[in-house]
């Protein structure tokens, strides 16, 4: 049997709901009584000469193209899949066994058809979009325990309404996969633990190039980019990749320790570097600027923990200070003015529960109103910066309907700014890494 074979009779057989089928497929697992394995179809049992399973008629199989060490299968191996595998996938696909696996028990298990295959990580708050303006009580002949059969006029599944008990039978898939996520989380490989191969010879070339200056925050983003590329191709192939080596690991950390330490500001005001191309695996380095400025970045970075955790209780309190006083009351002060801005996909959805000017009319947007109309348009809004009421208060249209919850406690959302200023400055102090990125000055400045 092969180990596509073994997999889709696996699938056929829903051994994906039990956590044990899992181990065995994505583990060196060992039974110390191989004769106390149940007897199941698709079940995995390592014999002397490899690995085996047991088929439909409950008799052993070898697993015929198994490589003879490591676990059968890991989430990244490659599956080409088609209609006949789970409910949900509506075409034959390219994928992997990760995301398979994790489709079958979060989506196609709970929901069939009606929510479609996603190729690529599914992500719990990605399908909960997907679900809420689709979730309904549940159905009138609905009985606990039992999946029961809505008529709908509906053709389209992906058009179906989404019950209450099959949001709750989702938790139960991720309280499934919470139990074998050991399995999924990849820590440190060999690859991880060593530089690139030639990553010293390929410095060396680099640093030889006419006109090079490593003080210049656009040719050190530069020098940083090409080192990472380099490390990157290195780490292809390697299950620690976009896993445990991502992010601030791979950019950040990794770089520092075997590609080069970067740039350093220290205490400099004037936004100026000191480019270092030595990796903290090479050693300090012995040109005397660049020590200085090594040594610099660690006691600035000790210093701003302190000093700006200090400079973010007092925004906090001047934010508190500022605004205790202020009510916001039900109505519409008729103020003409607003804010105006660009909306750009992070930003249009904060639409919901503005009113909106344009020219002489205003048109509130609904909490379930379709905003991608006003994507990428420049638009304007009632803001509290322009109500017309006197005093200290504000009406409940400039607002906005998630503001003006807080009605005698805007202080409370204010307070998200310094929280945002907070960690700004915390991120700054710590690595980071430089890079170069093209603006549009007509979209910055609208």
């Amino acid at each position: 049997m092969k180990r596509l074979d073994f997999l889709k009779g696996s699938f056929l057989n829903k051994r994906y709901l039990e956590s044990d089928w899992w181990v065995r497929c994505m583990s060196n697992f060992s039974d110390p009584d191989p004769a106390q394995v149940p007897k199941q179809p698709f079940t995995l049992i390592r014999q002397p000469w490899g690995l085996g399973t047991y088929d439909q008629n409950l008799e052993i199989q070898p697993i015929e193209d198994y490589s003879g060490k490591g676990p059968l299968f890991v989430a990244k191996d490659p599956v080409h899949v088609d209609q006949t595998w789970l409910p949900n996938i509506t075409a034959p696909m390219d994928t992997t066994f990760g995301i398979l696996v994790s489709n079958a028990v979060l989506l196609a298990e709970v929901f069939g058809a009606k929510i479609p295959y996603i190729n690529k990580e599914v992500k719990i708050s990605e399908i909960e979009k997907i679900i809420m303006p689709r979730l309904e009580s549940n159905p009138d002949n609905y009985v606990p325990g039992q999946i029961v059969a809505v008529p709908s006029s509906v053709t389209d599944p992906q058009k179906e309404k989404i019950y209450v008990y099959e949001y709750l039978n989702l938790t139960k898939g991720i309280e499934l996969i919470a139990t074998v996520m050991d399995l999924f989380t990849v820590g440190l490989t060999q690859k991880t633990l060593l530089p690139p191969p030639g990553i010293e010879e390929k410095k060396k070339q680099m640093l030889q190039r006419p006109g090079l200056n490593l003080n210049d925050p656009i040719q050190m983003a530069a020098f940083e980019k090409e080192l990472l590329e380099f490390d990157y191709d290195y780490l292809k192939g390697d299950p620690s990749l976009d896993k445990f080596a991502s992010g601030k690991i791979l950019k950040d950390s990794r770089k520092k320790l075997f590609l080069s330490m970067g740039a350093e500001g220290g205490f400099r005001k004037d936004g100026g570097i000191t480019g270092i191309s030595r990796s903290l695996s090479e050693g300090l380095p012995t040109d005397p600027d660049q020590y200085v400025a090594t040594i610099n970045g660690s006691r600035a970075g000790s210093f701003s923990r302190g000093y700006e955790t200090m400079q973010g209780g007092v925004a906090a309190k001047r934010m508190l200070a500022a605004s205790n006083n202020y009510v916001i009351v039900e109505g519409n002060c008729g103020s003409t003015m607003g804010i105006t801005r660009k909306y750009y996909p992070w930003l249009v959805n904060s639409l919901r529960g503005r009113t909106v000017i344009n020219g002489s009319t205003q048109v509130k947007i609904g909490d379930g109103e379709d905003v991608s109309k006003y994507l990428g348009q420049v638009v304007r809004t009632r803001s509290p910066m322009y109500c017309r009421l006197p005093g200290e208060e504000i009406c409940s249209t400039c607002a906005g309907d998630a503001m003006a919850k807080y009605k005698t406690g805007i202080a409370l959302p204010l307070t998200e700014i310094s929280h945002a200023i907070l960690t700004a400055s915390m991120k700054a102090m710590h690595t980071n890494s430089l890079t170069v990125n093209d603006f549009n000055l007509d979209d910055l400045f609208t």
